[in-house]
């Protein structure tokens, strides 16, 4: 099969820190519809003429993906391990005079799903400076997506990253414990889950900018083309260089526009190492971005996502794509689970994306980090690698060989 459309000098394909512009996929809501729960993934797609940086030209998320996300169980999280004390968290925080912010009353304990925002303690509902957004949310991020599977972090491990970062973020509050049963802990899950849907749904809006750029070409055939050897990876796809794997735009778009843009802000915390992780620690994020465009050129090659009937289908800015639906055989119902972007079914990818890169060193990863930075506008340092989830030896695949 021929490539020279692969290529980075021809007009079909597109260039590091470019994305052609499509009148019809800018500024789109995209909605990828579970047959179960309503929508599965949500994310803001805006495909600027040359990717100029400026705010209104970023890919951006809404806040429908948290809406429907908090409607939703987290994904469930590994027990705490045996020894591993941790206090009750107070029904009231003890606040330095003069703070401003009001005692925490006395809350009931309930299951994490139905946790909601004003489930929070008080004195981060009435911060003026809104710090659990705009740092104590992005340095977890930060921090998640340093882990090899961010799928699936430990809640010790999440445990100690939020009391650590807390401790940072709100130095006035002492005497206070984040507690795995609280409010806190569940509505950081709800985050998580939010940062990596948006990794899947944004990867599918990427690769339909891409293929709407040339009708004329059977978008199977070019997805096919595409995952054969992985080329997707590689700044050029035509000739694909071991040392420019993970240099795609398709990577580095979908690393600047989601994991970049929601670590704006984050904190330092000297015991946790931002400051390196910043720098050179994404492997999981990379691996996140990898596996997900992976995942969205499959759902192409295997018929699953109709590019053609997909770009008709937009509406008043809006592009919904219902994914198909197979039979459950333990619930017998009909269901869209076995095409999500989940650790079920893409961990093992991730994780072993996340291992190849890892092995190029921490520079490399720096480099690919900056080019993310390009197609963003500003986002201070970022994340190196401190991998604190399984002990237990991971099962990779042949993606860790790259």
């Amino acid at each position: 099969m021929g490539r020279h459309w692969l290529t980075s000098r021809h007009p079909y394909d597109i260039e590091i820190g470019r994305l052609v512009a499509f009148p019809n996929l800018m500024s789109l809501l995209v909605e990828i519809v579970d047959a179960n729960s309503g929508i599965d993934e949500a994310s803001t797609y805006n495909a600027p003429p040359k990717f100029k940086k400026s705010a209104e030209h970023l890919i951006r998320t809404t806040d429908s993906t948290v809406v429907k996300l908090s409607e939703n169980k987290p994904p469930s999280v590994k027990k705490v391990k045996t020894g591993v004390k941790v206090k009750t968290e107070p029904s009231e925080s003890t606040v330095s005079s003069g703070s401003g912010f009001p005692p925490r009353t006395k809350d009931t304990v309930k299951p994490r799903s139905a946790y909601r925002k004003e489930d929070l303690p008080g004195f981060i509902l009435s911060d003026p400076q809104g710090r659990w957004h705009k740092k104590f949310l992005p340095t977890l991020i930060l921090l998640l997506g340093s882990v090899s599977n961010p799928f699936d972090l430990h809640e010790t491990s999440l445990l100690q990253f939020a009391q650590s970062t807390f401790h940072i973020i709100y130095p006035e509050v002492r005497d206070f414990t984040i507690t795995s049963a609280g409010p806190i802990v569940a509505k950081i899950l709800q985050r998580f889950c939010e940062w990596r849907s948006n990794f899947g749904s944004t990867a599918i809006a990427l690769i339909l900018d891409f293929m709407a750029h040339d009708k004329t070409r059977d978008p199977i055939e070019v997805a096919t083309a595409m995952l054969e050897d992985r080329r997707f990876l590689y700044e050029d796809m035509q000739f694909p260089q071991k040392h420019e794997i993970y240099r795609s735009t398709f990577i580095v778009t979908l690393l600047g526009s989601v994991h970049l843009n929601a670590i704006q802000g984050h904190a330092t915390v000297p015991t946790l190492k931002t400051d390196e992780l910043a720098h050179s620690g994404m492997q999981g994020a990379v691996g996140m971005c990898s596996a997900a465009v992976e995942r969205a050129l499959t759902l192409i090659q295997k018929g699953h996502i109709d590019v053609n009937k997909s770009l008709k289908s937009i509406k008043g800015g809006k592009l919904s794509i219902t994914l198909p639906k197979s039979l459950n055989k333990y619930t017998g119902k009909q269901s869209s689970t076995p095409y999500i972007f989940s650790d079920q079914l893409w961990g093992r990818a991730v994780r072993s994306y996340a291992h190849s890169i890892s092995t190029r060193g921490n520079e490399y990863i720096h480099d690919i980090v900056q080019l993310a930075r390009e197609t963003v506008q500003g986002t201070g340092v970022l994340p190196l690698s401190t991998d604190v989830g399984s002990d237990e030896p991971e099962e990779l695949d042949e993606r860790a060989y790259l």
